[in-house]
């Protein structure tokens, strides 16, 4: 996947999740260039966010796969207001929820935003670089990746 620099204002210090076992290889792998999810090791069924056990057997037992970063508009919402300063030269922007190929949804600031945003609208992944080297989740419509 590629890179590219957050363009918002400071870093991510109050922003960023608390970074624990369970959620650890999913920012290491953004760290890397990838999606990773947890992949159940009975229904075989990939989820995300990460958690501790599959939502729909139970089972404790996962492995992590790489995602393909390709998927498609399931919701978004476009912000005019920044509630937090670290966003407010990007106003307005909009965040969506992906629907990735391999199923679970996955959220994301919008980096190429589009006023014609649609529901299944094909998005690319992007991985934003905070200025203090935290890495977030974003998506570019597809056929527009810089």
């Amino acid at each position: 996947m590629p890179f590219r620099d957050f363009p918002g204002a400071g870093d991510s210090t109050r922003l960023r999740p608390l970074i624990v076992s369970d959620n650890a290889p999913f920012f290491k792998g953004l760290q890397e260039g990838r999606i990773l999810l947890q992949k159940c090791a009975a229904c075989h069924r990939q989820r995300s966010p990460p958690v501790p056990c599959c939502p729909w057997c139970f089972n404790g037992a996962h492995e992590w796969v790489q995602a393909s970063g390709e998927g498609s508009v399931h919701s978004w919402t476009r912000y005019h207001k920044a509630f937090l300063s670290e966003f407010a030269p990007l106003l307005p922007y909009a965040v969506v929820a992906a629907a990735l190929v391999e199923g679970p949804i996955v959220y994301g600031r919008l980096v190429i935003d589009t006023a014609l945003l649609t529901i299944g609208m094909p998005l690319s992944a992007v991985v934003e670089r905070w200025q203090d080297g935290f890495c977030s989740l974003a998506f570019t419509p597809k056929g527009a990746e810089q």
